[in-house]
């Protein structure tokens, strides 16, 4: 069943749509599309199981193209540019095999099409572990994972998403059980059967293994109309990494071929 997600807008212009990444939200790409808005209508989207958008048992990339496929049609959206990140870049890519004629522009940060490596057990493992019902407030939450998990920018980014439920009582926002259950699904190679005939740009981090340069020439199999640039001093989070450096980038790709 497609499902209605929530969405923030800024902006006024030709739109564009951002997809956030596993465990991500809109609210991660608040900023950017802030700064996007200036020249495009900027639909910032909460996927399923994520965010404030609703939960369900069912969470793989078909289903995630079909709940777009719904937003774009609620909006009376006919034709978009595309930018998704990891997980929403790949949902991007499958919707733009099989909806190619809605999307103008396609932009995929730091993320192919091809199968991924497990990278995120450790962190399931301590989600799961974290004794929410025990803590008052995100503090406590955060005090908790400090010694396990001593990245602050990965702790703070998966923080956002703890909520207070109407008992008031810590949740989080993300269907976490079935994020971890379906995760397979998520690292498996996107079923793209013919040539995505679409303008692609590749946004990949310099520091970052999600999408080597190596692969441009299978990327180009698949996205024959597409080219690569590789951000400097940028992780897999490359928009917050270098958020400027992003900005510009994704501002001169869409300037190339506006749409109507």
């Amino acid at each position: 069943m497609k499902l209605a997600l929530n969405w923030e807008v800024q902006g006024e212009g030709i739109p564009l749509v951002v997809l956030h990444g596993l465990f991500g939200s809109l609210d991660n790409w608040r900023w950017m599309a802030q700064r996007l808005s200036g020249e495009f209508q900027v639909f910032s989207v909460d996927q399923r199981n994520h965010g404030q958008s609703p939960h369900s048992p069912v969470f793989d990339y078909r289903a995630m193209v079909e709940d777009l496929e719904k937003f774009l049609d609620d909006r009376l959206l006919d034709r978009v540019h595309l930018l998704g990140h990891s997980m929403g870049g790949k949902t991007a890519m499958l919707f733009a095999a099989h909806y190619s004629e809605r999307i103008d522009q396609l932009l995929v940060a730091d993320i192919g099409p091809g199968p991924n490596p497990p990278r995120h057990d450790g962190i399931f493992a301590l989600l799961q572990a974290l004794p929410l019902d025990s803590m008052e407030n995100r503090g406590a939450a955060d005090r908790w994972l400090r010694e396990r998990l001593p990245d602050p920018n990965l702790r703070g980014f998966l923080l956002k998403n703890l909520q207070l439920s109407p008992e008031g009582r810590l949740q989080w926002r993300f269907n976490l059980p079935v994020l971890r259950r379906n995760y397979d699904q998520i690292l498996e190679a996107l079923p793209i059967e013919r040539p995505v005939e679409v303008p692609t740009l590749f946004l990949r981090g310099e520091h970052s293994d999600y999408l080597p340069p190596a692969e441009l020439e299978s990327l180009g199999k698949i996205f024959p109309r597409c080219r690569m640039v590789t951000l400097a001093g940028a992780g897999h989070w490359l928009h917050a990494d270098q958020p400027l450096a992003f900005h510009h980038q994704v501002r001169e790709f869409l300037r190339e071929n506006p749409g109507p």
